[in-house]
């Protein structure tokens, strides 16, 4: 239940503004990210920060990974971490628990942030512009195995 609420609210929150005219203002915002395999799992994906333009402020936004090759019967976990792969780093925020995205194939995890529901790491709430420009990257595991890592990225600013 707590998906489809988190589903409504995100589709809620990106079609108000929608309009008869194809005005480019009211498009979302979205920067990719690209997930690889790791240990031979199979399994890569993307993340994607996603942000109205017409949103009010930077502070309501999603990050939605979507995992292709994944079990559909497995649960998975996601986490942000500071600092790029190759250095390594402390978990900034965990992501929402993933779910079969209906009629495909696909893992989805959508983790909505807004007022009530605030990235802070360091004491300083996070919005869409510092996530995206933020020193971070991306884990996926296995939640019966959570030492080893199936899927990762970095993200922000080392991902570019």
């Amino acid at each position: 239940m707590k998906k489809i609420i988190l589903l409504l609210l995100t589709a809620i929150v990106f079609c108000s503004s929608c309009n008869n005219n194809d005005d480019d203002d009211d498009k979302a915002i979205i920067k990719e990210y690209t997930l690889q395999e790791t240990n031979d799992s199979g399994i890569s994906g993307s993340v994607f920060f996603v942000k109205s333009s017409s949103s009010f402020s930077d502070d309501i936004f999603s990050i939605k990974v979507y995992l292709n090759g994944a079990e559909l019967e497995t649960s998975y976990t996601a986490n942000i971490y500071n600092n790029s792969l190759s250095n390594g780093g402390d978990i900034a925020f965990p992501l929402d628990d993933f779910y079969n995205l209906e009629n495909s194939n696909l893992m989805v995890s959508s983790t909505f942030y807004h007022s009530l529901n605030q990235i802070i790491i360091e004491d300083e709430i996070l919005d869409y512009q510092e996530l995206i420009a933020s020193d971070g990257h991306i884990k996926i595991f296995n939640s019966d195995d959570p030492s080893i890592v199936i899927a990762e990225g970095n993200v922000g600013s080392n991902a570019q």
